[in-house]
């Protein structure tokens, strides 16, 4: 009778355990996809706030803080978007939407270099968007780095 009593009692914790982790994952996500809404409306700073909501809860998912990244970059906080970038990248350092992110944001912080190699990157790793590559052909050749541009458009007419 004690042993089922103990084997009923660990169960049941265990199960709670599962639970309010569950719930609090479900939490996180509601607060994710309530700034999603805020984003699409144009309302950044409740955004920002929904995603912090939801940071508090869950806060190694490289989606959500990609996504906090570009709130704070909105609001002109772009200290605080690269830190951001940077823990997002370090969940997913392949994401080729993350690293142009990451490149675009080093552009508005006026490291043009680094941003120019951070978004060559995020084309090498498989970036496919029309408008973001002839702005990245732009930023090459506004460098002077004309053959270089010259080569990612050869290489880009040879993709199927």
């Amino acid at each position: 009778l004690e042993f089922r009593r103990v084997l009923f009692r660990s169960t049941y914790q265990t199960s709670l355990h599962h639970y309010s982790g569950s719930a609090q994952h479900h939490r996180a996500e509601v607060h994710f996809k309530i700034g999603n809404l805020y984003m699409r409306l144009g309302d950044v700073e409740n955004a920002l706030g929904a995603y912090e909501a939801s940071y508090q809860i869950q806060p190694n998912s490289m989606e959500l803080l990609a996504n906090m990244g570009s709130a704070l970059r909105q609001l002109g906080r772009l200290e605080e978007a690269h830190t951001t970038y940077m823990r997002a990248a370090d969940l997913a350092p392949n994401n080729p939407h993350l690293l142009y992110a990451i490149g675009d944001l080093l552009y508005a912080r006026g490291n043009v270099e680094a941003a120019t190699e951070t978004i060559a990157l995020a084309f090498a790793k498989g970036l496919e968007n029309r408008t973001a590559y002839d702005s990245f052909l732009a930023l090459l050749r506004a460098q002077g780095r004309d053959r270089e541009a010259d080569a990612w458009e050869k290489k880009r007419l040879l993709e199927p």
